[in-house]
């Protein structure tokens, strides 16, 4: 593994490090799409909160959104971090 991969790996990891945001692409998994007031209100936080956790998503490219009049609808953009969760779960639940 050469250096990008490490640090690439790391960053994947600290996105996946933050429980809201777990939550939020749990959230993402069960419905296609989402805006950000729907998710907000079914997470039970704040819009503000929410948005700069979905900033930070973004950042990753793990979600992405399109944007409809004034709202915003997000989607899992990277479909293999289904899998990637998945996988976690299971070492946790070992």
């Amino acid at each position: 593994m050469n250096r990008n991969d490490i640090h690439g790996l790391s960053e994947l990891f600290k996105s996946l490090s933050d429980p809201t945001r777990v939550r939020i692409l749990h959230a993402l998994t069960e419905q296609d799409e989402w805006s950000v007031g729907e998710l907000a209100e079914q997470l039970d936080i704040s819009q503000s909160a929410l948005s700069h956790q979905l900033r930070v998503l973004r950042a990753h490219q793990i979600v992405t959104y399109r944007r409809d009049g004034k709202q915003s609808f997000y989607r899992i953009k990277q479909r293999r971090i289904i899998g990637i969760m998945a996988a976690g779960l299971n070492v946790v639940q070992a």
